[in-house]
């Protein structure tokens, strides 16, 4: 504990409170405006500074850091898992998934170029104007109800990605950029409500399956995203986060579709 003693005639005793670093500041002779310092405990040699825990980093001393020992591109490599949502000008949008393989290339300590390849799933059902969708409905199973319409697709991703450290392990991150899809397939499940009077017990309303192999252009997105990455062993770093993807320009069916979903994704450092 450090105090300040006046060294005035006034006989009364002062105290006032010093900080470290102003202590540090003055330090060897403790002098400060016609007063002395006085120790409560012994005096010791030097004043020590508070020393940060181990592995203690502020997220202001890395992005220092970062800055200073950058040195060429940086490369991260990992999978990806993500849910979707898809949202439709005409059918109604039912949960889907994405997956596939990313890279991202670190170009400075804020900023970086990810690029991935995806396998993505996306689900809709038609409760009406079913003369919109392009199969052919059986009467005789019964009355069509809904259709459900999974799309197979594949596609890419380039987006420009802006990242900032907010604690020791974390990184806040932005990003954009566009995805064009490509159809492998169409997979079109008709549901039928059975016709009255019709025994059916034990049993389900019918289902008629039409598959195409419809391999064309499905059209192009504007993707958005954000979250946080946590470094996790050796310099590898995991990821959660939201996007949204919205269609730019016209698709074979002339349909607008938004997909919003939640993305994971574990980077391996490579570089």
């Amino acid at each position: 504990l450090f105090t300040i003693m006046s060294s005035s005639n006034d006989l009364s005793d002062k105290r006032y409170a010093v900080s470290e670093t102003l202590i540090s500041r003055i330090w060897p002779t403790p002098k400060i405006a016609g007063t002395k310092l006085i120790f409560a405990s012994p005096i010791i040699s030097k004043v020590r500074r508070h020393q940060p825990g181990k592995n203690e980093i502020s997220a202001s001393m890395r992005n220092k850091l970062e800055k200073h020992y950058s040195n060429g591109l940086g490369i991260y490599l990992g999978p990806h898992l993500d849910g979707n949502l898809s949202f439709w000008s005409k059918p109604s949008g039912i949960p889907g998934f994405k997956t596939g393989i990313s890279a991202d290339f670190i170009v400075s300590p804020r900023l970086s170029f990810e690029a991935h390849l995806d396998f993505t799933k996306i689900r809709s059902v038609v409760k009406s104007e079913f003369e919109s969708v392009p199969v052919q409905a059986y009467d005789d199973l019964g009355k069509l109800s809904r259709i459900v319409i999974t799309n197979n697709v594949v596609g890419g991703n380039l987006s420009f990605k802006y990242r900032q450290w907010i604690s020791e392990h974390d990184q806040f991150f932005i990003k954009a950029g566009m995805s064009p899809y490509y159809t492998l397939s169409n997979r079109y499940e008709l549901k039928y409500d059975l016709p009255g009077g019709y025994d059916h017990d034990d049993s389900k309303p019918a289902s008629q399956v039409k598959k195409f192999e419809q391999r064309q252009y499905f059209g192009t997105t504007l993707a958005l995203g954000t979250g946080i990455t946590r470094a996790h062993f050796k310099k590898n770093k995991v990821e959660l986060g939201l996007f949204y993807e919205r269609s730019i320009g016209s698709n074979p069916n002339s349909n607008s579709l938004q997909l919003v979903g939640l993305r994971t994704a574990y980077w391996f450092h490579i570089r």
